[in-house]
């Protein structure tokens, strides 16, 4: 019976060390944050603005764009110019990004809800010391001085 309820105790110990190792791990996800679109369309010279906090540990992080869209944007891909500032340093990155939107067929790409979409594309790898921050500003390069289709535009920044 004393056997019996030590295996109890062991068995009850090693789930809950299961337990708290698999909730414990770090989140790689060290920013993620959306800005909403009016719903009227995205104007060309409203430029969104992202501040990412000092950053905890020095390392290599990787930044993507995220926008969320319709069916009814009214084209294929929409492009992205992404400036970014790295502080205290002041170090400035400029990036055009085209995100696919809607395939050749006319369909939504990226991760699809029932009438929208949300596609992530890649940004770049940046190296960043502790204590960094980021200033992302995001605007879009269109012909159309309202564009619509497009709810949010968000950027995610993971560390490896």
């Amino acid at each position: 019976m004393e056997s019996s309820k030590h295996f109890h105790t062991l068995y009850i110990l090693a789930l809950m060390a299961i337990a708290v190792s698999v909730f414990s791990c770090d989140n790689p996800r060290i920013f993620d944050d959306y800005e909403a679109i009016a719903q009227d369309g995205w104007e060309r010279n409203k430029v969104l603005t992202f501040n990412v906090p000092k950053m905890q540990h020095t390392g290599t992080y990787q930044q993507w764009v995220q926008l969320r869209a319709y069916q009814k944007y009214p084209f294929q891909t929409v492009t992205l110019i992404v400036e970014q500032t790295v502080f205290p340093q002041k170090q400035v990155y400029r990036d055009t990004i085209d995100c696919h939107i809607i395939n050749k067929e006319g369909r939504l790409e990226g991760k699809n809800g029932i009438s929208s979409t949300e596609v992530v594309a890649h940004l770049r790898t940046l190296l960043l010391q502790q204590g960094d921050s980021l200033t992302i500003s995001i605007r879009h390069d269109m012909r159309r001085e309202l564009l619509p289709g497009i709810s949010d535009v968000g950027v995610k920044i993971t560390g490896e």
